[in-house]
């Protein structure tokens, strides 16, 4: 089994999106359909499954602002092109993003997950610490074609395919 770890603003959407959702930015119709080929691709080659990031996993926004039914909006707006999340990362408050994402990786060592892509458009520094930036795809926020677009579809084939290896703080070298 193959994982996409999904992160929604600035993936699913950007700044420019026009789509709201209770008058915060909402998921972007054109970076949904490119990530709906994506996963399509992807599920042709080995099952894949959702596992969302986002602070929508909370009831939040990009900017930490209360969303209700943040959780279902994204979850029946891509059901609507046929995918399924299949789980939320936990909630660490120490170590952040990548932390989550190598617990939640730890705590599934049972799914035989073969690989993995983490799709955001933060860099977030426990990405580096864990060894996870080989394993990102690292979407745009701030640009007009912002989010999830072609490009990001093959790297994210690639990178998906790349062989497991669970996250690890990396040595420092003195």
């Amino acid at each position: 089994m193959k994982i996409v770890f999904l992160d929604i603003d600035g993936v699913l959407n950007h700044a420019y999106t026009k789509e709201m959702f209770q008058g915060y930015t909402g998921i972007d119709n054109t970076c949904l359909q490119f990530f709906s080929d994506f996963f399509k691709k992807a599920n042709e080659i080995e099952a894949t499954e959702v596992v969302l990031t986002s602070s929508w996993r909370l009831g939040e926004t990009k900017d930490g602002n209360p969303v209700m039914d943040g959780y279902w909006y994204v979850y029946d707006t891509l059901k609507s092109v046929g995918i399924t999340l299949f789980d939320v990362t936990p909630v660490c408050f120490n170590g952040g993003r990548g932390s989550e994402i190598a617990k939640w990786l730890i705590d599934h060592k049972d799914l035989d997950i073969t690989g993995y892509v983490v799709l955001d458009d933060v860099l977030h520094t426990s990405f580096r610490a864990l060894g996870l930036t080989k394993r990102m795809i690292r979407t745009s926020w701030g640009k007009p074609n912002g989010g999830f677009n072609q490009k990001h579809v093959i790297k994210a084939l690639e990178t998906i395919n790349l062989p497991y290896y669970e996250p690890k703080p990396k040595e420092h070298k003195n």
